[in-house]
Order: structure tokens, then C-alpha cells, then sequence
């Protein structure tokens, strides 16, 4: 029988990467309505985190590093869910740094690739996915830091869910107008996101094609 591409995967942990982000795209907006919503968010942050910390390897410096940030931020994740407002900050940045390390581990793994192939592709996404995840705390600080520095048409949902949602218009630069930066470092990180952003698009996603074609 045939294996999946899971089963034949050589990091099984950048698929469920790739999933988890996916199922908290799609699950978030169902839990504004209900009534344990705010649970269920950290909770998918929790399963978000835990795959992150699973997927920093195995050895080395990096690794050390991913398993501290990552292990801080589980443990923030939920003092600030029972009303601990005090290390939000701190939780914050903890969460950021991990999804840096957690991108420079999977974009390490993609550059060092010789073959091309659907699990490679599927790695590409668990890459931009994360610094997605990265944008969101980032911006996330700035406005704990600078209040107001986004104007918004509609009221914001909350800080780093609202930040997802503006992280991905960013990167892809969509622009919709809703959410407008008006603070000098808002502005300037989004410009800073939106560049890293078609970068990685435009450079590594060609550098992927570009061997595969060479190895056709």
C-alpha cells in the first residue's frame, strides 16, 4: 500500500505546523462566538506551541534556545489566560523570539534540500506560516507598547488575534484599509513585513523552483 506523504515525511513536524496554523485560521472565528472562545484561543496557541517546541530538532545551540522561548512561552500563554496581565509583555516577546527561531530552523532545513518534492513544498508553507505567527507578536508589542498605533474601521477582535489578521494582509500586501498603521514603528514594521514577506515569495520560493526544475 501506498504511503502517505505524512508517513514518508522526513519532518513530520513541519506538516503538523502547517495544519495546526491552518486549523487556527479556521477555527478562530467560531470561537468569538462561544462562549469558551477565549479558552479555546489559548488553547490552540497551546497545540500551536507544542508543535513549534517539537519541531526545533534535536541538538544545537538553536535547539536549546527554541526549547527555552518555546517552553516560556506555554507557561505565559496560560498565567495570562487566568488574569496574570502583568507578564503579557513579556509572554509577548517570549512568543516572538520562538517563532523566529522556529522559521530559521525550517527555511535552514528547505535551503539545504537538493530534491524537490511535495514535502519540501509542504515545508515552504510551514515556513511563511511562521513568520506569519512572528509578525502577529511583533506587532502584538508594538501596540502593548504604543497604544493606538493601528486605526481601525471596525473595533479590534483582541491583540494577536487582530495582529493575525493584519500580519497575513500585510505580507501578502492586500491593503484592505481597515486596519491602518499610524504609529512610526507600526508603519515602519509593516513595511519591514510586507519586504520579508515578498522576499521570501520571491527569492526562496524561487530558489525551490529553480532546483526543481535543474533536477527534472
Amino acid at each position: 500500500m501506498k504511503k502517505t506523504l505524512f508517513a514518508q515525511s522526513k519532518h513530520k513536524e513541519y506538516i503538523l505546523l502547517v495544519v495546526v496554523s491552518v486549523l487556527t485560521l479556521i477555527a478562530y472565528p467560531f470561537l468569538l462566538t462561544s462562549e469558551y472562545g477565549t479558552l479555546g484561543y489559548h488553547a490552540l496557541i497551546t497545540i500551536l506551541l507544542l508543535t513549534g517546541v517539537y519541531s526545533s530538532g534535536r541538538k544545537g545551540d538553536m535547539v536549546k534556545a527554541g526549547l527555552f522561548f518555546g517552553g516560556l512561552s506555554l507557561i505565559l500563554n496560560w498565567v495570562t489566560f487566568f488574569g496574570e496581565d502583568q507578564f503579557i509583555l513579556v509572554y509577548l516577546i517570549a512568543t516572538l523570539i520562538f517563532f523566529v527561531i522556529i522559521t530559521i530552523n525550517v527555511i535552514s532545513t528547505l535551503l539545504y534540500q537538493k530534491k524537490i518534492d511535495a514535502e519540501v513544498i509542504v515545508w515552504s508553507v510551514a515556513a511563511y506560516l511562521m513568520m506569519w505567527m512572528a509578525g502577529s507578536f511583533l506587532f502584538s508589542i508594538i501596540e502593548i507598547l504604543q497604544p493606538d498605533s493601528f486605526n481601525t474601521a471596525v473595533p479590534m477582535i483582541d491583540n494577536v488575534p487582530s495582529m493575525l489578521y493584519y500580519t497575513f494582509v500585510t505580507m501578502l500586501t492586500l491593503w484592505y484599509g481597515d486596519m491602518v498603521p499610524v504609529g512610526g514603528h507600526a508603519q515602519m514594521r509593516s513595511i519591514l513585513v510586507a519586504v520579508c514577506g515578498q522576499l521570501y515569495l520571491v527569492i526562496l520560493i524561487g530558489l525551490l523552483i529553480g532546483k526543481y526544475v535543474r533536477g527534472k
